[in-house]
Parts: structure tokens; sequence; C-alpha cells
């Protein structure tokens, strides 16, 4: 790590930029910005949230939510106790000043570029905050102990992104995690896009077993991005008993509301009848992200772009020109209802950069023939 800055409390309005507004902006027909994977909920997820609008006259079951919370834990296999459904990761990360406070932290530390959100609600809280810019391929480093700059130091929140929007990168966490319990410190690792990889990954990567099992690790999950749910907000958090006690100090009562929780439960309960339909869709957006990332990174390597090695269900990529030009593009394609994620927002990027979300190889096709064609305007030009 490097450039470690400590930046005052001001207006970071910007760290509030996500994927959905260059596709409102661009009244996107083919959206390549916001990160959901599927365009829709499957079917019979549509039809388990559809059955139940009728029951939306009483006030969401305690049941049903201790239900959502046995089969995530059930799903991971762990203690129902650890886990907390969450009306989506951003939810989680609102809870985060709240933990500072009752944690006795001191100091909040997020490598840069990453997912803004919990650096605004930090900064919002008026938190001390330290970002650490990573350099190209954006690989996390070890922690090292000589170097009073990135090492992690006591009383200290970390938040990270694993795999790191926009990045992909897929971080070996555990190490950090380990030298942040010697010294007090808490790591959140955002896991909102790992299921979209394959098990093993997973298996090697993920910190959801040690979040259920010590007191300074916490896990954030979302169902948003498999299951096409971003508009009814559904994720979950895996951490210890007291840790939840402690990020929920001031929650609301009824903070899930019916139709989040039975969509939960649809996906995760072993003995719901869409649980083997739920595990088949994940599986096979597993295989779809592999095949059609590969099928898009080889339609823009031909055209000059450079593609960060990652493992996500998008792409960073570094345009063959610079942040004018590059913008000038981005905005032309988005005249004509293409939407491409701006990366000049992500602390430590430029305009060069874009992130993209993987689409079907059809969809990929029809965003090259319109870049190119864009680029094949601009060279005749005079």
């Amino acid at each position: 790590m490097n450039n470690v800055t400590k930046q005052p409390n001001k207006d970071y309005s910007y760290l509030r930029h996500h994927g959905d507004i260059d596709a409102a902006q661009a009244d996107a027909r083919i959206d390549l910005s916001v990160n959901v994977v599927d365009n829709t909920p499957p079917q019979w997820l549509r039809d388990v949230i559809a059955e139940h609008i009728p029951h939306l006259h009483s006030y969401p079951s305690k049941q049903l939510y201790q239900r959502v919370k046995e089969g995530i834990a059930t799903h991971h296999g762990i203690d129902a106790r650890c886990v907390l459904p969450l009306a989506g990761v951003a939810e989680g990360f609102s809870f985060l000043p709240q933990l500072f406070s009752t944690a006795g932290l001191r100091t909040a530390v997020i490598p840069h570029p990453g997912f803004t959100e919990p650096e605004w609600v930090l900064r919002r809280a008026r938190i001390p905050v330290s970002t650490q810019t990573l350099q190209p391929p954006f690989e996390l480093e070890a922690p090292r102990e000589q170097d009073a700059d990135s090492a992690p130091g006591p009383r200290q929140l970390w938040v990270i992104g694993n795999p790191t929007n926009p990045t992909g990168q897929l971080h070996d966490l555990a190490p950090l995690a380990e030298q942040l319990a010697d010294l007090d410190s808490t790591l959140v690792a955002d896991e909102a896009f790992i299921d979209t990889l394959p098990p093993q990954l997973q298996t090697q990567h993920s910190l959801v077993h040690r979040a259920a099992t010590t007191t300074n690790t916490i896990v954030f999950r979302s169902a948003t991005k498999t299951y096409g749910l971003a508009g009814l907000r559904c994720g979950y958090a895996v951490a210890h008993p007291d840790l939840i006690e402690q990020l929920t100090h001031l929650r609301p009562h009824w903070p899930m509301g019916t139709l989040q929780l039975v969509a939960l439960d649809a996906i995760y309960n072993p003995s719901s009848p869409t649980h083997e339909q739920a595990k088949q869709h994940r599986e096979q957006i597993q295989r779809d992200v592999i095949v059609h990332k590969e099928h898009l990174i080889g339609a823009l390597t031909p055209l000059g772009f450079d593609t960060i090695e990652g493992h996500a269900p998008y792409i960073l990529t570094r345009t063959p020109w610079g942040p004018h030009t590059a913008e000038n593009i981005r905005q032309q394609l988005a005249a004509q209802h293409i939407s491409i994620r701006r990366c000049d927002t992500f602390p430590g990027l430029d305009a060069s950069w874009w992130r993209l979300a993987v689409r079907n190889p059809a969809t990929t096709d029809a965003f090259i023939d319109v870049l190119t064609q864009a680029l094949n305007n601009a060279h005749t030009q005079p």
C-alpha cells in the first residue's frame, strides 16, 4: 500500500455516485454500469414474492425473521445468532458509526479504489478516516509492521470489499484479520459479490466462518447481485452476537419488510420449496460469469483496452485514451442509451478507467458494435 492520506471532513458527495446514477442518466437500454447480474429476478422468486403481496396488511412476522436467520445459518454452517438479515448491504454500512462508538475504535481505514459508500457514511458521522490508495493491479499487500504508514494500528476499523468493487480483486484477508485481532481492531469484509464466484474461490477467501467465531470480523453479504433484487434491498451480515448487538443498538423495530424476508427465505432456507432452484440459479450465474467475462475482455482487447485480472461479475478496464477523450466517448455512448460506470468518483482512478458489468455475449456484441461505430466516427471527423 502507498499514498496514505488523511483527509478532512468536508463535502464528499462524489462518494455517493453509484452505477445506478449512470444508468438513469443514459436511460439505458444496454446497462453496463449496474453490477446486478440478472436484469430481473428469476420467475420462481417473483412468484414467491407475489404470493405474499396480499398479506402486506400484517406487520412483518418475527417468526419469519427468525426462520430467515436460521436458513442463512444453515446455508453457511454457522450459529443463527451470528446472522443479521439486512435491508441490503448499504444498511450494514449505516451501522458502522454506531459500532465505531460502542467498540471504542479510534480511526477507520479504507483501501482504495473501493466501494465508496462506507467512507461516505463514516465521514458524515465525523469519524476520522484514513485512505490507502493501491496502485495497479490494485492487490492488497501483506501487512508490514515496519511500514508505519500502511501497517494496521490499534483500535482501527478496516473496511475492504472482497472481491473489491471496482477492481474485482480477490484478497486473502485472513492474515490481516488475525493481525487486527491482536490490535483490538475490527475488519469489515464486504462480500457482496462473492457468491457469483466458483465455490472453491468462496471457500478459500470468504471470512464467514471467522466472523461467526471471533469478535473482530464482520462479513456483509448480498442477495441483490445474484438474484436481481436491487429494488427490494436484501442482504445479511455475519458476526459474533456481541458485535451484532453493537451494530443494531439503535435499529428500529420491524427493520425488514415482509417481501424482503420472504425472498431471503426462498433463497437460503434449505426447507424452502424453492431452495434447489435457488442453488441451480446461483451455480448457473457462476458458470455464466466466467464465460461471459472472457467474451467481454476478448472483444475489448483488440480495441486497445487494458483490463485488470479480477474475480467479479464486472471488469475494471483502462481505456486507450486519456481522461478527457474517454469521458467524451462515454457520454456519446450514454446518448445512445448505453451506460458505463464512470470511475473518476473512485479515489485512485480517473475518467480513463471504465467499470463494465459482465453481460451475455449478445449484449456485449451490441455494445461493441456501437462503441466501434463511435470510434470510427471520431476518426473520420476533421
